[in-house]
């Protein structure tokens, strides 16, 4: 499967190449989301790689920042309706849980930061993969390990145990959820967005 990959949910965007499913090239944008669409056109560019060829575009659609989701997203449905392609649209969330899990302890706490000091993070209700999501002060979370991103500036009050989370992890994830995620109708795809979220980054 040939794909790119899109991560605009956090302040430190980022681009995957993928080629035959395995990534063939990656890199984060300088300054914001403004500039995705040159990026892409360079990383397309530098691979020799014809744009008609590509399968599908993932795209993160939040929760995270509302102006780079909105970016993000408004240029992954347009390369997908210029090339009649589908979408992989994919929750900031699912891949956090997805990469913190993968060892199956389902006591970990899975974050990231939003407004006013507040840490958004995952409440595991079964185990298979379901969550819940809960808004709750940082200060709660006084000496307890957490696993996500952007909680750098917490580090007095928390373990803080960063995630890698970049366009090329929304790839690995895209592929190893294709069947589920991928989305023909993506008029239909709806960004998610958490009022003031902040998504600090590193």
């Amino acid at each position: 499967m040939n794909f790119l990959s899109i991560e605009s949910a956090t302040n430190s965007p980022s681009i995957a190449l993928y080629s035959s499913g395995l990534c063939i090239d990656s890199c984060f944008l300088k300054k914001n989301s403004s500039e995705l669409p040159g990026k892409v056109k360079e990383i397309i560019s530098n691979n020799d790689f014809e744009i008609n060829n590509l399968d599908c575009i993932a795209i993160t659609i939040g929760p995270g920042s509302y102006t780079g989701i909105r970016v993000g997203l408004s240029l992954a449905q347009g390369l997908a309706y210029s090339l009649n392609i589908p979408l992989i649209p994919v929750n900031t969330m699912d891949v956090l849980y997805s990469i913190a899990f993968s060892e199956n302890n389902i006591d970990k706490i899975v974050g990231f930061p939003a407004y006013n000091d507040k840490l958004l993070h995952c409440i595991p209700s079964t185990d298979n993969g379901i969550y819940e999501l809960e808004l709750s002060d940082i200060n709660l979370f006084n000496g307890k390990t957490i696993y996500g991103f952007g909680l750098s500036r917490y580090k007095d009050i928390i373990n803080y145990k960063k995630i890698k989370f970049s366009a090329e992890s929304i790839g690995k994830y895209s592929i190893d959820n294709y069947e589920s995620l991928y989305c023909k109708d993506i008029g239909s795809i709806a960004p998610i967005y958490l009022d003031e979220l902040l998504i600090s980054s590193e």
